[in-house]
């Protein structure tokens, strides 16, 4: 697949799963996910290979809409190249969406933004084993809406090394927390929030961490 049949794929019915073959520059093109009985179920495997992007204006390379479910995106190494853009958003009503073994990194360290951005009302989100690699801020979780019932995520057995400030950075939602490594980096000193370490949550936010290690470096707090 070049970029442009990852396009056609991801945005029509079939083929249900996608298989990367070579790493393939998005630059700052986008791509939507359509949330349908026709465009549900798709499997995006990486198979290891990179999708670099370069963002615009903080709107993702990869995006969910109208209620896309049953995704998984798995073993792909995301590549920003220095923009304040996140690699995927997943948002409108989407549902039920996986991302599995993937590897978020930065060109240029400390300049990209969130890695992935889940807006509410999407739910049922699950990250796992994934490695994010000194990107700024990893995992947003964004829902001005103020619903406490929306945003579930749950992070499982993820690495966020050399991450400068909050992850995940959480509004308001439901975050589970388990067997994760956060390494380095940490959250702003200056953010009334900072009380978890390398976690920034509001007062909203209901945030459940089990086993996991933090290591938080440059004067920040650690728990």
């Amino acid at each position: 697949y070049d970029a442009d049949c990852i396009k056609d794929a991801l945005e029509k019915k079939s083929p249900l799963v996608i298989h990367l073959g070579q790493n393939i520059d998005l630059e700052d093109a986008r791509y939507k996910i359509k949330g349908d009985k026709d465009h549900d179920d798709k499997t995006l495997e990486g198979h290891g290979f990179t999708l670099k992007y370069s963002g615009d204006d903080g709107e993702a390379p990869l995006f969910t809409d109208n209620g896309a479910s049953n995704l998984v995106f798995r073993h792909v190494r995301f590549e920003n190249t220095g923009k304040d853009s996140p690699a995927i958003q997943i948002r409108e009503t989407s549902h039920h969406v996986v991302l599995d073994q993937c590897t978020f990194a930065c060109s240029e360290p400390g300049k990209c933004g969130y890695a992935v951005t889940v807006e509410a009302p999407a739910t049922f989100v699950t990250i796992q084993r994934c490695l994010f690699d000194q990107v700024r801020k990893g995992i947003r979780v964004r829902n001005k809406a103020g619903d406490n019932g929306a945003g579930r995520l749950t992070v499982v057995e993820c690495y966020f090394r050399n991450c400068e400030k909050e992850s995940p950075d959480a509004e308001v939602g439901w975050i589970h927390m388990l067997s994760c490594v956060v390494e380095g980096g940490g959250c702003d000193p200056d953010n009334d929030n900072c009380d978890d370490g390398n976690i920034c949550t509001d007062d909203s936010c209901n945030l459940d961490t089990q086993q996991c290690e933090f290591a938080a470096v440059d004067g920040c707090c650690s728990s």
